[in-house]
């Protein structure tokens, strides 16, 4: 079942109408990329439906040392943010299209088809910085 509401479209889950959804934005850009697990590496995925209308849908990709990948719909961009365990210049300064959101907290937004790209982009950087 399709829900359709301004600038989001829904995936709702038929058999269960009991109102878990994903935005179809979201799920796109988690299964592009459950196709290049070994290019997301170090993080692993996991893609959060919602329940009801506030939560958004959200896909969470995390690493072992504690850095977090979120990407969410805000209007009609995805909205990626960064969140670091500890201060990392060297990191914050090769991301020059991400902006500080507050203490250790990156944000990006990017258009849904670049969103693929942004992300593979981060985890190469991410695994570079990290070596």
């Amino acid at each position: 079942m399709l829900r359709i509401e301004e600038d989001s479209a829904f995936l709702l889950a038929r058999t269960q109408r009991n109102g878990y959804h994903v935005d179809l934005y979201v799920y796109d850009l988690y299964l592009r990329l459950q196709t290049k697990l070994a290019g997301l590496a170090p993080f692993d995925i996991n893609c959060k439906h919602a329940i009801g209308i506030y939560p958004p849908s959200r896909l969470l990709l995390r690493t072992p040392f504690g850095i977090s990948l979120t990407a969410e719909k805000h209007g009609a961009v995805l909205q990626l943010e960064l969140k670091l365990p500890v201060s990392s210049p060297q990191l914050a300064s090769s991301l020059s299209d991400w902006s500080a959101a507050e203490e250790n907290v990156l944000r990006c937004s990017v258009l849904p088809d670049a969103a693929e790209k942004a992300v593979l982009d981060l985890a190469a950087l991410v695994r570079a910085v990290s070596s």
